[in-house]
Order: structure tokens, then C-alpha cells, then sequence
């Protein structure tokens, strides 16, 4: 008899009629039901009406997942709301958990805390998904003392949590040292993992032709637009890059946030042509945007698993990110917050053919390597040798 997985997360899913829609890891995380007799997803569920909504509908779940529907509330949950969930979650969590063989809790905050609870009370073999870095992320997304205090308490309580009958305890970490020295203290059996959201027979194999040839080189980032994605210095680069080179440089910007104003009056300030998106969930259109870009620039000052890279790696963009990426021959890196260095790789890529052809077949390869069927078959490989799974 197969096991019976549930994971829970707090990342909300869409529900359109009879079809529910997630974001791009729950496309990962499905995969799993091919390892299992039975996979339910228990997360909040925003039920939307009428066909303009398909925008930001995301990735279809697949009908064969039982999707457990919680609550969701519009913005910051207040916390009475928060204390109210707690009476709603519990019950919830202990119907399907309890006949679960594994638990797996995706994401670090409120609801994830109350899931590990009732996982290790239930004596259920819990798998701890850490994919960024949690104090970092809420002292950027928040900037309030308290939040962050809050963060840092909820943190130390999910590491006491996970700590407890630690034979039934794994931590899957994403490819990051910070992460990895953050789990190190926990004292908790740690695997690092790959996962890429691509499937084989999604990767489109561009024609390469030197892009010194084109008259405009656009240059794509999609992400949220804060402080710590390092926009602005993607920004200033392009600026010095357009007085270096012929072809006219277009920025190309997808995703929204607090630091948006900023970069649309800096871009205009630098004279720089951007164009901003705001937030495109649609994925056919996402693709599209990718394809039609030449170089997709990751200029992060931080980072936990950044899923765009891939995307726009196995859609033929050749891949530049800050150093602080932890992924070697998938993308070229210069030094963090060095926009000399930067200007200097756009200009590489654009005027030598032979390092952007070599860079994006390399590119093929890894991609090739790590397809989410493969990604799914390493992780379940992982949990087959840690608990002796049938």
C-alpha cells in the first residue's frame, strides 16, 4: 500500500468555478500524488468569478489532488482573525493528519507553525520545507520592530517544533548557504534539494544568433519589486550599458510591490526605456515574455530558491545574477550591488557571441538535467532512504 502524503501551505490557491488554480510550486508539489496512493493540499482557497480573472489564475491544479479548503482573508490577517483560525485550523489539521503517513508543511510562518504542531503530536514523519530566508525576508516586507520580533519568535518555535522526535524530522533546504548555516543550528537531520518547476517538454530551444546583430536587446526581470532585488541597480547598469553599445537597451519588468514608484521615476531619471507589467500570472503570456527577451537579470542582494531563473533559463534568455545565487553554470554571476560589473557582463553577452552561445547551450544542459520529473524522483528518493518508504 502506497502512502498517504498531505502538505500544507499557506501560499493561497484560486478557485474558479470547479477548477482551482495555485502558484508555480504547487506544480512541484502535485508531482508528488505519482509517489502516493492518496495527496490532499489543505491551504487557503479565493474563490473568483468571471473569465477576466483568468490573469491571474496561475497554474491549474490537477483534479486527481484533493484540495482541503481554509479560510482566506483579503490583506494582512488581522490577529483576531489569526486567533479565530487557530480554533478553525486545529480541528482541520487533526482530520487529515492523522492518517497521514507524511506531513509536508510548505512555508515558515502562522499556519505552518500550528501544522508542525499537530504533526508532531500526531507522531507523523514531518518534512519542514525551508526555501528563503525568513528573517531577512520579514524585516524587508514589514519594516516594523514588532513583525520582526514576532518572526524571529515564530522561527525559534518552528526549530523547537521540528526538533521534537527528531527519527520523524527532515528539513529539505534549497541551494543556499545562508540556509544552509541557518539549518546547521537546528540540530535536525538537513537534505539539499533541487527542484525545478520545468518540465523537458516545456523548454523552448531558441535559435541563437549574436545580439550585436539586433537593434533593440531587451533585457527582462520578473520578481517582486522591492529594495532587495536589487532593481535599481539593474536599472543604472542598462543606463551606462545604452551609451556603450548601438542597439537600443529596453528594460522589461514584471511583478509589482512598495519599491514600484521608486524604479519607474528612477528608470525615467536614467533615461532608461522600461516598461512595467505589474503582475502577470497568466503563465502562456509569462512564457512569452521570456521568449521574446534576449537576458533576464536576477540582481538580488538575497535570496532563498529563485524559481524565475529557471523559467527564464529554459526559455533561452541568457541568465545574469548577483553572486549571492547559488547556482553554478545555470547563470553567470558578477559581485552583488556592482553595477560596473554588471554593465560589463550585459555588454559581453551582447557583443561576444561565442560566450552567449556557449552560456546558453550550457544553460540547455542543466536545465535538462534537473526537470521537475527528475527534481520529484531526487526528493522522493531522499525520503524513501531516510524512512524505508514502500
Amino acid at each position: 500500500m502506497k502512502n498517504t502524503l498531505v502538505v500544507i501551505s499557506s501560499n493561497w490557491i484560486k478557485k474558479n468555478k470547479e477548477n482551482y488554480y495555485g502558484y508555480p510550486q504547487w506544480k512541484f508539489l502535485e508531482r508528488f500524488r505519482s509517489f502516493f496512493g492518496n495527496t490532499c493540499f489543505i491551504a487557503p482557497v479565493k474563490a473568483v468569478k468571471g473569465q477576466n480573472q483568468s490573469e491571474e489564475l496561475g497554474i491549474k491544479l490537477n483534479s486527481k489532488v484533493k484540495i482541503i479548503e481554509l479560510p482566506y482573508f483579503e490583506g494582512t490577517i488581522s490577529q483576531v482573525k489569526r486567533f479565530y483560525l487557530v480554533f478553525y485550523l486545529i480541528p482541520k489539521y487533526l482530520k487529515y493528519i492523522k492518517n497521514a503517513q507524511i506531513v509536508f508543511v510548505y512555508n515558515r510562518d502562522f499556519f505552518s507553525t500550528i501544522a508542525l504542531l499537530v504533526s508532531k503530536i500526531l507522531n507523523k514523519k514531518t518534512v519542514f520545507f525551508i526555501g528563503d530566508i525568513w528573517h531577512k525576508n520579514i524585516k524587508e516586507k514589514y519594516k516594523n520592530p514588532l513583525f520582526v520580533l514576532a518572526g524571529k519568535m515564530l522561527s525559534f518555535i518552528q526549530r523547537y517544533i521540528i526538533s521534537l522526535k527528531k527519527e520523524n524530522s527532515l528539513l529539505l533546504t534549497t541551494l543556499n548557504k545562508e540556509i544552509e548555516s541557518e539549518v546547521r543550528k537546528w540540530n535536525v537531520e538537513y537534505q539539499r534539494y533541487f527542484a525545478s518547476l520545468i518540465s523537458e517538454s516545456n523548454i523552448f530551444y531558441k535559435k541563437l544568433h549574436p545580439l550585436s546583430e539586433k537593434s533593440v536587446i531587451k533585457i527582462l526581470y520578473v520578481g517582486w519589486l522591492t529594495e532587495g532585488k536589487g532593481v535599481q541597480d539593474l536599472i543604472k547598469a542598462s543606463s551606462k550599458l545604452q551609451k556603450e553599445i548601438p542597439s537600443k537597451v529596453e528594460l522589461h519588468i514584471v511583478g509589482n510591490g512598495y519599491y514600484k514608484e521608486y524604479l519607474v521615476n528612477l528608470a525615467h531619471n536614467k533615461r532608461v526605456e522600461a516598461v512595467f507589467y505589474g503582475f502577470v500570472g497568466n503563465r502562456k503570456r509569462l512564457k512569452s515574455i521570456y521568449q521574446g527577451s534576449d537576458i533576464f537579470v536576477l540582481a538580488s542582494y538575497t535570496e532563498g530558491y529563485p524559481k524565475v531563473v529557471f523559467e527564464a533559463a529554459s526559455q533561452g534568455c541568457f541568465v545574469i545574477t548577483s553572486d549571492i545565487v547559488e547556482l553554478e553554470d545555470l547563470c553567470v554571476k558578477y559581485k552583488t550591488k556592482d553595477t560596473s560589473a554588471l554593465t560589463s557582463l550585459l555588454k559581453k553577452a551582447i557583443l561576444d557571441f561565442n560566450f552567449y552561445k556557449n552560456q546558453i547551450e550550457r544553460q540547455y544542459i542543466y536545465i535538462k538535467n534537473y526537470t521537475l520529473e527528475k527534481a520529484c524522483e531526487n526528493i522522493y528518493a531522499i525520503l524513501k532512504k531516510r524512512w524505508s518508504l514502500d
